[in-house]
């Protein structure tokens, strides 16, 4: 039985409408951090290759021919987008288009002009981190580096329409201290400070409920399980965010979603494929075993949870508190 309901594609078809299409693009296939709780890690690297500027527009051009308005653009996927050195580029281009832009970083090894990225407007500017104290455990980096960029960062020139978030990734282990020290962090250089509980992002494995012995050893981190916040939440819903984006590598080549990383999922080239075809091939098998895990409703809260309208935004509150 199809689980998309005629309501849930109601619902996405309005969204699009109404809103546009989220572009979620990877700059560059690679990250410099190997985060137990990342496909990065669990699954494999990919292959480094970089997008150019000209190749983005490129994809930008065609967007918003066949899908009219772009509601915003995630310059993240599961990689490290500082590591293109013309970041800032990307970031222009949108900027000069009006279309919103997301930046997320963890601020560890940076080959990108900040300075330069920073002037050019980013709607967000995202700190992704689980405290100074707990950064060699929870994403395989070096605390001091990250502390000398931050800093670094911290006091260059912004733009007035930038918002600046620390995005605080909550464990059983790194509340107290570690997260009033954020915090302060936060107040002192003007970031907006945003505790989010930790989750597992590896979907196929919380699809398949078939975990790695270091998986396991990071979940029992969590402040809950998978399943256990799965358990507590309206897994009903037959509506998926990701129904309302698009999801590229630096290659240009298109995933089913946000969510699942492995290379089967790839479903064509964008600059080769018609955007139509593209999202008739999104509505892919593993949709019914994603919803029937919940983890379509799970994975939430690292969309935009602060201005999220879907329906999944209801039951991720309610984990959140």
């Amino acid at each position: 039985m199809n689980l998309v309901t005629l309501r849930d594609a109601a619902l996405g078809w309005a969204g699009l409408k109404s809103k546009g299409i989220t572009l979620v693009l990877e700059p560059v296939n690679a990250c410099c951090c190997k985060c137990p709780s990342c496909s990065v890690s669990v699954l494999g690297a990919r292959d480094g290759k970089k997008m150019t500027i000209e190749t983005f527009r490129k994809v930008l051009d065609k967007l918003e021919r066949e899908a009219g308005q772009v509601r915003v653009c995630h310059l993240y996927f599961k990689g490290e987008p500082t590591l293109n050195p013309d970041l800032h580029l990307f970031v222009e281009e949108l900027t000069r288009r009006r279309i919103k832009s997301s930046v997320s970083t963890v601020l560890q090894t940076i080959k990108c002009d900040m300075r330069k990225l920073l002037a050019a407007g980013p709607s967000e500017f995202r700190v992704s981190f689980p405290g100074v104290n707990h950064i060699a455990k929870y994403q395989k980096g070096s605390p001091d580096r990250f502390l000398n960029n931050f800093y670094a960062v911290s006091v260059l020139p912004r733009h007035p329409k930038t918002r600046f978030v620390i995005f605080y990734q909550v464990y059983k282990t790194n509340q107290g201290f570690s997260m009033t020290h954020a915090k302060v962090m936060a107040r002192q250089y003007g970031y907006d400070f945003i505790p989010v509980p930790a989750v597992h992002m590896v979907s196929e494995h919380i699809i398949s409920r078939e975990y790695t012995k270091a998986e396991r050893e990071l979940i029992s981190d969590l402040i809950e399980t998978p399943e256990e916040s799965v358990a507590r939440m309206d897994t009903r819903s037959r509506y998926c965010y990701a129904w309302k984006s698009i999801t590229l590598d630096a290659n240009a080549d298109v995933y089913v979603c946000t969510l699942m990383y492995e290379d089967k999922y790839r479903i064509g080239n964008f600059l080769d494929t018609p955007l139509k075809e593209l999202q008739r091939r999104q509505r892919a098998p593993v949709c019914n075993a994603c919803m029937e895990s919940g983890n379509n409703v799970y994975q939430a809260c690292y969309e935009e949870f602060i201005t999220h309208k879907d329906p999944v935004t209801g039951a991720n509150r309610k984990r959140m508190k």
